[in-house]
């Protein structure tokens, strides 16, 4: 069993499981679509591998009664795998991004330069970062996801921007802000209350009603792709199973979870999804 716990922290700790999520939620858009690139699909992981690995180096717990977390523990410890990951993430990076369209590139550029700033520290005395100012963080991931999901992939196959694209990217959006609250859930403990997060000013059950209605925002706009045809009836039921299955992991997150029910568990919910739709539409009669 500790093998098994190991193998899933590295899997985890070394950025490999949030960049698989990533790619499938890019398939996911693919899957939508109708079509894909595995060019995208690779240089989607690669690059999420660095950017993860980037954003990292500047993490560190912000109370003083909290000096570390099971995240900064394992990278003291195995700073080699996470140096070998970013290092990975970023040859993968540079050979897959040679790969893309130049209709990519305009969405590329506004998601890396956002998530280059997203950690960095450079507003006034308190030199705050962008993941410090009140309210933001949410709206941050949310909106980096959810053009590197459905706009990056769209734009690789030159898939208008129309409104099937754009209900996608706000699916998308309404989706990762419902799993990215569980994770400052989690971080309370370690998080400043001027990160001004929603479990810090709301409270842990309230935020987590927030989060259970983003997920329903996500799927109130999966019935209205379904009731405008732009989905199969076995696309909607594999969505809507997702949903509820990520809807028990939100409801059931507390700060005294272990961290991997939020880094492996919270964040596996994201290939469930793709999973749950690519398995309906193969197996749907």
């Amino acid at each position: 069993m500790n093998l098994f716990k190991r193998l899933i922290e590295i899997l985890v700790y070394t950025n490999v499981w949030v960049a698989l999520a990533v790619v499938a939620l890019s398939g996911l858009t693919f899957l939508i679509i109708g079509r894909g690139d595995i060019n995208l699909l690779l240089f989607v992981f690669f690059s999420t591998l660095l950017m993860y690995a980037y954003a990292r180096w500047f993490d560190s717990p912000s109370r003083e009664e909290e000096r570390t977390s099971r995240l900064t523990d394992w990278t003291a410890n195995n700073r080699w795998l996470f140096i070998t990951s970013g290092i990975i993430g970023l040859a993968g990076t540079l050979y897959y991004i040679t790969k893309l369209e130049q209709t990519t590139w305009l969405w590329l550029g506004v998601a890396a330069a956002i998530s280059a700033l997203y950690p960095l520290q450079f507003f006034g005395k308190s030199k705050d970062g962008l993941r410090n100012i009140a309210g933001i963080k949410l709206f941050v991931i949310g909106a980096v996801w959810a053009i590197v999901t459905t706009l990056l992939p769209a734009a690789q196959v030159h898939e208008p921007l129309d409104f099937e694209i754009t209900l996608l990217t706000f699916q998308r959006f309404f989706f990762v802000v419902a799993i990215t609250i569980p994770f400052d859930i989690r971080d309370l403990r370690i998080d400043s209350p001027s990160i001004n997060t929603l479990p810090y000013k709301l409270g842990v059950k309230q935020a987590r009603s927030l989060a259970l209605l983003s997920l329903v925002l996500a799927e109130i706009a999966a019935l209205v792709f379904y009731f405008s045809n732009l989905i199969s009836a076995a696309e909607l039921v594999g969505q809507i199973v997702a949903y509820e299955m990520a809807s028990i992991f939100i409801y059931r997150s507390t700060p005294n979870k272990p961290d991997l029910y939020f880094s492996f568990g919270v964040e596996s919910t994201s290939i469930i999804l793709f999973l749950a739709v690519f398995i309906f539409n193969y197996f749907w009669p």
